[in-house]
């Protein structure tokens, strides 16, 4: 495992879901990518701690060497077998659940087992409201002039390290993503959603600090070659 949990230097990270399949040429490819970052494990439905763990040995039996995370969401799906986890707040929930009675749950039960070191915790905005992160935590969508405050909120409240700007297969309006760059002051800003082109990470990388790459995976071979270099 890395000494150091660097998150904050990461510009390009896949995320993988346990419930979906991807090929293992595929993959062998993709641990191979000259710019990838770090491959973050995790998804909304049907995780489990079987299909989370198995998938994590997968990616590790690729040949996989860097930092390979869980972004948790449930209690029940958390494997002690990668190297650092993603813990999602969702701010526009309309159930508690997902932004505060779920990890209280977790921290009565398991707070003192907790290494934070390998924590991160992401301040997550959903955009899509068809998506199934929306639709499980019934996510109020927020309008254009709601963004900001909540990005104030997360990182000048809440005093969050990471705001997750989450399209969930959409890609986003640039216009909105340069009005949260230029807000912010010390938060680290992460996109996902929708990229699936090389001149889309440049697009979002203008902006935010990491981008996420996660259904474009599924899609074709031609993310591989254009936005990984494999």
């Amino acid at each position: 495992m890395p000494k150091a949990f660097a998150w904050s230097k990461w510009r390009t990270i896949a995320k993988l879901d346990p419930e979906k399949t991807l090929e293992n040429t595929k993959l062998h490819r993709l641990v191979k990518s000259p710019v990838l970052d770090a491959i973050v494990v995790g998804g909304t439905q049907g995780i489990t701690y079987t299909n989370t763990s198995q998938l994590i040995k997968q990616i590790k039996e690729a040949g996989y060497r860097g930092p390979l995370l869980q972004e948790v969401s449930s209690l029940e799906s958390i494997t002690p077998e990668a190297d650092y986890y993603f813990i999602p707040l969702v701010l526009n929930a309309g159930n508690l659940e997902w932004m505060r009675d779920a990890h209280l749950r977790a921290l009565k039960s398991f707070g003192h087992l907790i290494d934070w070191s390998r924590v991160a915790v992401e301040g997550y905005l959903v955009f899509n409201p068809y998506s199934a992160v929306a639709e499980l935590t019934s996510a109020v969508v927020p309008e254009k002039e709601d963004v900001l405050a909540y990005l104030d909120y997360a990182e000048n409240i809440l005093h969050l390290p990471i705001f997750y700007i989450e399209f969930s297969g959409s890609f986003a309006d640039m216009e909105l993503l340069e009005a949260v760059g230029q807000r912010r002051r010390r938060i680290h800003l992460v996109y996902g959603g929708g990229v699936r082109q090389a001149r889309q990470v440049a697009q979002v990388l203008q902006y935010v600090d990491t981008v996420v790459i996660g259904n474009g995976l599924y899609e074709g071979n031609d993310i591989l070659k254009d936005v990984f270099q494999c």
